[in-house]
């Protein structure tokens, strides 16, 4: 299995785990206890998307601290086929191209398997 992995994110630009197919096989997440917004991980069965343009296939909203749902990490399992590639961002809106930054999440694993 494989990882795409990281901590920060740039406006409108995506991280590209693999522009081969993939089978998402989890999410994980640790949240940021500081956060006092939302933020949202987005997800695209794209070889490249451009987040705020591209709409995401796969969309995992985190809840502010203090809120009902709140956890300081979530693992997400997930079997599914992501047949062209997969790319990730973490945004400020539900499907927006702004980057989280004071909200985003400390990290986020996007755990993928080669092939459909």
């Amino acid at each position: 299995m494989a990882v795409s992995s990281a901590s920060s994110w740039s406006d409108t630009t995506d991280l590209i785990a693999s522009a081969t197919p993939v089978r998402l096989k989890s999410v994980k997440i640790r949240s940021n206890r500081d956060a006092t917004g939302k933020a949202f991980v987005q997800l695209w069965d794209s070889a490249d998307a451009t987040p705020g343009t591209t709409a995401p296939d796969l969309v995992i909203g985190l809840p502010v601290p203090g809120t009902s749902g709140y956890k300081p990490e979530y693992n997400i399992h997930y079997n599914m086929v992501f047949a062209t590639g997969l790319t990730w961002f973490v945004s400020t809106t539900h499907d927006g191209g702004t980057a989280a930054t004071t909200n985003a999440p400390l990290l986020v694993d996007v755990h993928y398997a080669p092939g459909g």
